[in-house]
């Protein structure tokens, strides 16, 4: 019997490959270059040069583009010459040729946004995020793989182990402080991108320091279930005319709520909408994230997909203002939407309890008007006007 030619079958290896940015091939940099290197694979990305790379992210230093071959002794070597530039891999003395496959960042990162989103257009754009926590982080990374290309991280939590089951850190982040991590996942997106970090509450951060990052451009969002600094927050929009969203829950995550606030449009302010507050979320019942305290009540936080539900409709608010005066986007939800949403995840009263009646059915959202306080600072001064 004649022996079978399996070899038909089996898959073809791949030649090692580096990947590298279109602007380090056409601008004839010389120097250090920045990455990740996969010897399993045989795959070496660059992800950009000394200059490019930001100091937080975790790409390593993997090799050097040079004049001449032996530049380096080890590690991915490029050589520029005339003919164009060529790359060598050493290790352990042994040199292997690797082919080029140039990348855009904004090409073939963000390709499957086109036609949904401008991604030039969001890399100028600021988020200016409250809180680093479940919301705020699933906010951050939708935000990063959506193209904007400027974070601003306030928060002054640790990673603890019972975040993990909501937050899109993992267990390598316990023991970090919550900004860091999420820093190092929108940098594992987007590696230039520009991500200033505060460790402290936003009634602490001080004019001085947040005033560059506010403006028509931005977007102030709170996620860090505190009704206070959402109303503060809400003052700072007002004061610098930066669009404003805040992102909450109530009680096991079985309702969400979404409020936002635009410039130069007439509009309540936080504290109108939602009456006198005080400090905590008791009285709306939006404490699902307040672990130190469940001992008090007699329910589980929100599950992730709860949370995560929410903060999902919320994001596309947020994607709606960056875009609202761009003349190419669609936008999705603040055109339909009065500026007070609630949304549900279930509309079982074992879970919400009575004010679970509000909702007809699961999945559903609505929203309500709202109204202006006369005396308000500051948008009832705005009425006036």
């Amino acid at each position: 019997m004649d022996k079978m030619d399996y070899s038909i079958y089996c898959t073809p290896v791949k030649k090692s490959k580096v990947l590298i940015p279109d602007y380090i091939v056409n601008s004839g940099y010389l120097g250090d270059i920045y990455g990740f290197i996969h010897e399993d694979t045989g795959i070496y990305v660059i992800t950009g040069d000394r200059e490019s790379v930001s100091k937080e992210s975790k790409a390593k230093l993997i090799g050097k583009i040079g004049q001449k071959k032996h530049v380096s002794k080890e590690g991915l070597i490029g050589v520029r010459n005339r003919a164009g530039l060529t790359f060598f891999f050493i290790n352990k003395g042994v040199v292997k040729e690797v082919e080029i496959e140039v990348y855009s960042f904004l090409q073939n990162i963000f390709s499957r946004n086109k036609g949904l989103l401008e991604t030039d257009y969001m890399s100028d754009k600021c988020a200016v995020l409250i809180g680093a926590g479940s919301v705020c982080s699933l906010v951050a990374l939708q935000l990063a793989r959506s193209g904007v290309g400027n974070f601003v991280l306030i928060d002054t939590d640790t990673m603890d182990i019972h975040n993990l089951c909501r937050h899109q850190c993992g267990f390598s982040d316990v023991g970090r402080f919550k900004v860091d991590a999420v820093a190092d996942r929108i940098l594992d997106i987007n590696p230039l991108a520009k991500v200033v970090k505060f460790i402290k509450t936003i009634q602490t951060v001080t004019e001085e320091e947040l005033v560059p990052y506010l403006g028509e451009n931005s977007v102030l969002i709170t996620g860090a279930d505190n009704r206070e600094a959402d109303a503060w927050t809400s003052h700072i929009a007002y004061m610098s005319n930066t669009p404003f969203v805040s992102i909450g829950f109530w009680r096991r995550a079985f309702a969400g709520e979404v409020f936002y606030w635009l410039p130069g449009v007439h509009k309540s302010c936080y504290r109108c909408v939602l009456g006198r507050l005080k400090s905590g979320r008791v009285e709306q019942q939006r404490y699902y994230l307040d672990e130190q305290h469940l001992e008090q009540f007699n329910f589980e936080p929100g599950l992730s997909v709860d949370i995560d539900y929410g903060t999902t409709i919320g994001t596309k608010v947020i994607l709606d203002v960056l875009n609202r005066n761009n003349k190419n986007y669609a936008t999705k939800v603040i055109d339909v939407y009065d500026q007070y949403i609630l949304t549900c995840n279930t509309n079982k009263e074992s879970i919400g309890g009575e004010q679970a009646k509000m909702f007809e059915r699961p999945l559903m959202s609505y929203s309500l008007k709202t109204v202006h306080s006369e005396t308000c600072p500051d948008c009832g001064e705005k009425k006036k006007e």
